[in-house]
């Protein structure tokens, strides 16, 4: 499936940046961590936004799939307020980058990058949209 969704882009797979809130943050890791070794394009940056590999209550969880490679740019965001996932994996996955806590009201909690206003629009939308130009810059 990624690679018939890759093959009908109209960008160029080297500026590939992969990105994902709760798992989706954690699998937009791995997914750079794998990437080459399975013949797909290795993305520029990761944009993990509220990454979880298991639930904050929960003892079985997403293992790490390996090492993101060198030269891949990673921006990772935890939520001061996140209590649905465990903060492990942003740990984790913002030591190979950055890691940033976002503590602005209305975008700290688990929720808050899935939200439409102004506050997410820049804690979250233009974070991305920033990388993204680096990427292809």
């Amino acid at each position: 499936g990624v690679r018939l969704a890759l093959e009908r882009l109209d960008e160029d797979p080297r500026s590939l940046v992969v990105a994902g809130h709760s798992a989706g943050g954690a699998l937009a890791a791995d997914y750079a961590a794998v990437a080459g070794g399975v013949g797909l394009p290795v993305p520029r940056a990761v944009f993990a936004a509220y990454p979880g590999r298991r639930f904050a209550r929960a003892g079985v969880g997403i293992p790490p799939a390996g090492e993101i490679p060198p030269g891949t740019e990673v921006l990772a965001l935890r939520g001061a307020d996140d209590r649905v996932v465990d903060q492990a994996a942003a740990r984790e996955i913002g030591a190979r980058g950055r890691l940033l806590v976002i503590r602005t009201a209305g975008a700290r909690d688990h929720l808050a990058p899935q939200r439409d206003d102004a506050v997410s629009r820049r804690e979250f939308w233009a974070r991305l949209d920033a990388l993204i130009a680096r990427a292809r810059g």
